[in-house]
C-alpha cells in the first residue's frame, strides 16, 4: 500500500488476520502513516497467486478430512503462505495409516479433476 499523495510512504503487508470481526493487515512501514491517511493497494500478484493456491489447498484438505473422518474432523486454524500451508484440526482420535492414505487419495482425486476454482465477494452478515 502507498500513501495517496506521497508514494515514498509504503506499507508492506506480511499477514492478514481477522480479529474481533475486523480484517487486520500486519506488516512494515517505510515512512510515516497516521490514522486517517488514505492509501492505495498495489497487490503483489505473483505472491498472491501462490497464496491463493495454498488457500485452495486448505479447502481441499478440509473436504478430504471430513469425507474420511466425518464431522469429528474440525478445522481449528491454518497458516497460508506463498511457500507452504499448515492445517490444524481436531479429531476424536489419532489418524491411522489407512486414514492418512485415504485423505491423500481424496486430495489427489480432486487435484486430478482440475475443477475450476472461483472467487466471489459475499455478504457474510446474518
Amino acid at each position: 500500500m502507498v500513501k495517496v499523495g506521497d508514494e515514498s510512504v509504503e506499507f508492506s503487508v506480511k499477514n492478514v488476520q481477522v480479529r474481533g470481526g475486523y480484517v487486520t493487515h500486519i506488516g512494515t512501514t517505510e515512512g510515516v502513516l497516521k490514522k486517517g491517511d488514505k492509501v492505495i493497494l498495489h497487490p503483489d500478484t505473483a505472491r498472491r497467486r501462490l497464496v491463493m493456491g495454498n488457500h485452495t489447498g486448505t479447502h481441499v484438505l478440509n473436504y478430504a478430512l471430513r469425507k474420511v473422518l466425518g464431522t469429528d474432523a474440525d478445522q481449528r486454524g491454518s497458516l497460508v503462505a506463498p511457500d507452504r500451508l499448515r492445517f490444524d484440526f481436531t479429531n476424536k482420535s489419532a489418524m491411522n495409516a489407512e486414514q492418512v492414505r485415504k485423505v491423500e487419495d481424496v486430495c489427489k482425486e480432486l487435484i486430478i479433476k482440475n475443477e475450476k476454482v472461483y472467487a466471489a465477494e459475499a455478504d457474510l452478515s446474518v
